[in-house]
């Protein structure tokens, strides 16, 4: 008879902190083992890592965080208007002071709102922390930049493998899977495409570091939005906290049907 264990396989999220991360981000959370915040990577402008798109009045809004210029990391990036974040608070309130759960999770975010800011990294994380307590989810979040990261100019997929492998002793797992989005991945993604005259794709790259790529479906989850008419469309990928403002303790579980197909849930 066999004296060999279970089989033991961990699964790793790697995705870069963002300022109020929708629904999604933290579904990828909620299905890993561990969650990287690749805070080392480049930052580059006009994605997520420091603007979120709200809705309101029939209208979107981008509210932004200003930021240094510069070819740094997403760690160094400094805030460069303080001031300017408080505008922002004042926004969210118009936008969900009338929805269910506003009051009931608003004053530690109205705290984070009121202080003096100075890394980006440092207000995403805070604002992410938040809403993973909330959402009561366990799995641990670990800062690339404190996890023992040198800057040896890897890129694309062995950027990845030298972050998974940093977060994880590989070795002590039978299978470690890396979580790369929801959803099939596309044609077009960088794991399907060859860099720098490499003979493998980045994807490969990974796999042949011995980790598995898993992709998993995701489907947005669909909640009734009080601060919208009843008879308003269903506007996603806002803020994590659109959700937890519109569902409060239900949160959890609306985001857990992400991997079922839609599913209205007033």
């Amino acid at each position: 008879m066999s004296t060999r264990t279970a089989k033991r396989s961990i699964a790793v999220a790697v995705h870069q902190p963002g300022y109020h991360r929708y629904s999604g981000y933290f579904y990828k959370m909620l299905l890993s083992d561990v969650f990287v915040s690749m805070d080392t990577a480049q930052y580059v402008k006009r994605e997520w890592q420091n603007r979120q798109k709200f809705h309101y009045a029939g209208r979107d809004k981008w509210l932004s965080v200003s930021v240094n210029n510069g070819p740094e990391p997403i760690m160094a990036k400094k805030i460069t208007n303080t001031r300017a974040l408080w505008d922002h608070w004042r926004y969210i309130k118009d936008v969900y002071q009338k929805t269910p759960f506003f009051k009931a999770y608003a004053e530690p975010l109205q705290e984070i709102y009121s202080q003096e800011w100075l890394y980006l990294n440092d207000l995403c994380d805070a604002l992410t922390l938040y809403a993973k307590s909330i959402l009561n989810i366990d799995t641990p979040y670990v800062r690339d930049s404190q996890n023992g990261w040198m800057n040896n100019g890897y890129k694309k997929g062995d950027f990845l493998v030298d972050c998974i492998k940093r977060a994880v002793a590989t070795d002590e797992y039978d299978e470690v899977i890396y979580l790369p989005g929801g959803g099939p991945i596309r044609e077009d993604s960088y794991l399907n495409k060859k860099f720098d005259g490499s003979n493998m794709t980045e994807g490969e790259k990974i796999v042949d570091a011995g980790i598995a790529l898993s992709p998993y479906p995701f489907h947005h989850p669909v909640y009734r939005q009080y601060q919208f008419e009843p008879n308003e469309p269903f506007m996603p990928r806002l803020s994590i906290f659109d959700l937890i403002f519109n569902c409060g303790e239900a949160s959890r579980e609306v985001l857990e049907s992400a991997g079922k197909q839609p599913k209205a849930v007033v």
